[in-house]
């Protein structure tokens, strides 16, 4: 069986002007991504393809090339978004409020609530066993470069993998580990005071739950914007994982290393 019939990384990259990183530190990581021996598709609009297009590699690269102004949740929540980020009610009430760039930039939070739409456009595109989005900024997170083939498909078990935020911190956050806390968490508590159970820069999705996973998202989405109130697709994920946790396989993060993904699948 081909290696992309198995699984294939799915990632995105959109120029949000972000003040604290420049674009170019994430199109250097992008490239380091290409390094790695997957099969990937990326998400991206046509001035980013012009960067990247001539970059020649031995495995599955497809580009999908989508204008900001053109994805779902650009087209559907944009406005919705924004006026929340500005209303007077988020801005007293949600905690570090300018600190987090997800308390300010609705460009930043349509990126990250389109993963899941990202995950099913490549469903459709492309058949494998599993869809697995990655940050295109994870390379930092690695000491080199794999020099085998990662992630081990043989470590999947058809369930959505999903890893916790460091289990020390967690602690620090929540007075108790994960395990302890996951139950017991309230919408109206957590999308305030951005406490973060999983982390959204990686997780693998079986192909059979790509949409049922986008669905959920939406749906907490919804419910969170209901309250008057955003936050990112970890709080939603959170929620996703806390309501549905037969099926996920959860990754209890007791490293001292915030992104500890490279062990665990």
């Amino acid at each position: 069986m081909k290696l992309v019939n198995k699984f294939v990384f799915v990632t995105a990259l959109y120029d949000i002007n972000r003040k604290d990183r420049k674009f170019e530190f994430y199109i250097n990581n992008l490239k380091k991504l290409l390094n790695f021996k997957v099969p990937i598709i990326i998400f991206c609009n046509s001035e980013t393809h012009n960067k990247l297009k001539k970059i020649k590699r031995n495995h599955f690269t497809k580009f999908i090339i989508k204008e900001f102004h053109e994805l779902y949740f650009f087209k559907n929540h944009y406005k919705q978004i924004k006026e929340i980020l500005e209303s007077k009610k988020f801005v007293e009430n949600v905690k570090d409020y300018g600190a987090r760039i997800e308390t300010t930039s609705a460009e930043y939070n349509i990126v990250n609530y389109s993963k899941f739409f990202f995950l099913e456009n490549a469903k459709e595109l492309l058949h494998s066993d599993y869809y697995i989005w990655v940050d295109a900024g994870i390379p930092r997170f690695f000491k080199k470069i794999p020099e085998d083939v990662w992630p081990d498909f043989s470590k999947f078990k058809n369930k959505i993998i999903v890893q916790t935020f460091r289990n020390k911190e967690i602690n620090e956050k929540f007075g108790k580990e994960f395990s302890n806390v996951i139950d017991n968490i309230e919408m109206e508590k957590e999308f305030k005071l951005s406490r973060y159970l999983i982390i959204g820069t990686t997780f693998v999705v079986p192909k059979n739950y790509v949409s049922w996973l986008k669905e959920k998202i939406l749906f907490y989405y919804k419910k969170m914007v209901s309250y008057g109130f955003i936050n990112n697709e970890q709080v939603a994920l959170e929620f996703v994982v806390k309501d549905y946790p037969k099926y996920f396989d959860i990754k209890i993060n007791n490293s001292e290393k915030w992104y500890n993904f490279d062990k665990y699948i």
